[in-house]
C-alpha cells in the first residue's frame, strides 16, 4: 500500500510540474561557455549504465543546461532530440503488462513530451542568444528548475514501477490456486510477565495484521496476567499462501444444521480453553456460508510450520497451530484420527488457530 501510494504522489507531482511549464523561450546568457561541462558529464552520466543516478544526473543537466549559455542550449536540443528517440524505442518494445510495466510505459510517455519541449526550449535559447535580460534570464531559470525536477520525478517514477513488480512477483498469486488463511490469532501465555518477539516467514504472505506487524522486526509483546500489550488476547494475522502441503486424509464433518456444536466438540478435542473456543465459533459461525454441511481437516503445528513457520523469542515452552482446511462435503470417504496437538496451556506457551475455506 505505501509503495502505491508513492506512485500515484510521484505521478501527480510530475503532472503538475509538468503542465505548469512556461512555453519555450529564449535564454540570455551573455558569458556562456559552461555548455561544455555539461556535455562531458552527461557522457559520465550515461556511461553509468542507465541506472537511477545516471539518470538524475541526466536530469540535472538537461534541467541547468536551458540558461548556461550557446553550449548549454545546443546540448539541451541535442539531449532532447537523443531522449525522444530512446523514448520512441522504448515504446516500441513489447511490454509485459505487469502494473509497474505499465506504469513504467505511461511516464516514458510523459518523458517523450517533455523531451519535445526540451528541443523546443533548446531552439528558443540558441535564438535568444543575442538578448540580454534580467526578466528573460529569470524565466529561463524557471523553465529549467521545473524540467529539471520533471526529469528527476520521471526517473524516481520507473525505479518505484520496478520494485512495484519485483514485490508483487514474491507474492502468491490469487488466480493461481492459493488460499486466503483467515484470522489467525496467536495467544500467548506465560505463568510469570515477560517479553515476547515474534516473527512470521515469509512476511510477504501477511494481507493484514492487528497490531501492526514489523516488515523487519515483526510484533514486539509484552504479556502480563493474560493480555499483550494491556490491551490485546492475542496477535492477529491474514495471509496468502500457496494451496499445497496440506493433508486431506481426515478430518471431521460439521453438519450445517449444528455448526456451533460441531465446532465446539473438535475444539474441546484439541484442548483450546474458554476464550479461544469463543473467539473461534463466533468468527467463524458468522463467516461460513449458509447451506452445505462442511469438511474440517485439521493442520497441526508440523504442517503449519513448513506452510508459514513462527519464530518466537524466548522460544516457548510449547507451541500449538491448528489451522483448518474447510470445504463443503460432498461425499468424501474421511478417516478418523485422534487429535496428535493437544494443547496444554501450562507455562509460557504460544496458540494458534486459523482456517481457509476452499470453494469449487
Amino acid at each position: 500500500m505505501k509503495i502505491k501510494y508513492k506512485i500515484t504522489a510521484a505521478i501527480l507531482c510530475i503532472t503538475l510540474v509538468f503542465v505548469t511549464l512556461p512555453p519555450p523561450t529564449a535564454y540570455a546568457d551573455n558569458d556562456s561557455g559552461s555548455g561544455g561541462w555539461s556535455g562531458v558529464v552527461v557522457i559520465v552520466s550515461d556511461n553509468l549504465g542507465g541506472n537511477f543516478i545516471g539518470a538524475g544526473s541526466d536530469a540535472l543537466f538537461h534541467g541547468g543546461s536551458a540558461f548556461i549559455g550557446a553550449g548549454g542550449a545546443g546540448f539541451l536540443w541535442a539531449a532532447s532530440g537523443y531522449d525522444v528517440a530512446n523514448s520512441i524505442h522504448d515504446l516500441m518494445q513489447p511490454g509485459t503488462g505487469t502494473i509497474g510495466d505499465n506504469i513504467s510505459r505511461a511516464l516514458t510517455v510523459l518523458d517523450l513530451s517533455l523531451s519535445i519541449y526540451g528541443i523546443g526550449a533548446g531552439i528558443a535559447a540558441g535564438a535568444g542568444m543575442v538578448t540580454v535580460g534580467g526578466a528573460l534570464v529569470a524565466a529561463a531559470g524557471a523553465t529549467g528548475t521545473a524540467f529539471l525536477i520533471a526529469k528527476i520525478m520521471i526517473a524516481m517514477g520507473k525505479q518505484m514501477a520496478e520494485d512495484i513488480d519485483v514485490i508483487l512477483g514474491s507474492l502468491p498469486d490469487a488466480n493461481a490456486g492459493d488460499l486466503d488463511v483467515r484470522k489467525p490469532n496467536i495467544y500467548l501465555y506465560s505463568d510469570y510477565d515477560v517479553e515476547v518477539n515474534v516473527q512470521l516467514e515469509p512476511y510477504e504472505y501477511i494481507t493484514c495484521s492487528i497490531p501492526l506487524y514489523d516488515k523487519d522486526a515483526g510484533w514486539d509483546a509484552k504479556v502480563h496476567d493474560g493480555s499483550i500489550n494491556g490491551r490485546n488476547d492475542y496477535l492477529f494475522y491474514e495471509a496468502l499462501v500457496p494451496d499445497s502441503g496440506f493433508q486431506k486424509e481426515w478430518g471431521f464433518t460439521v453438519n450445517n444444521a449444528s455448526v456451533e456444536e460441531d465446532m465446539l466438540e473438535i475444539l474441546n478435542m484439541y484442548g483450546f480453553n474458554e476464550t479461544e473456543k469463543q473467539d473461534f465459533i463466533e468468527y467463524w459461525v458468522a463467516e461460513l456460508p449458509e447451506g452445505p454441511d462442511w469438511v474440517f481437516y485439521p493442520q497441526e503445528t508440523f504442517i503449519v510450520d513448513g506452510i508459514m513457520p513462527v519464530y518466537a523469542l524466548p522460544e516457548p515452552d510449547s507451541i500449538y497451530r491448528l489451522w483448518f482446511y474447510i470445504e463443503p462435503y460432498r461425499g468424501q470417504k474421511l478417516s478418523y484420527k485422534k487429535p496428535e496437538d493437544v494443547i496444554s496451556h501450562e507455562g509460557y506457551t504460544l496458540v494458534e488457530w486459523g482456517g481457509m475455506v476452499k470453494l469449487p
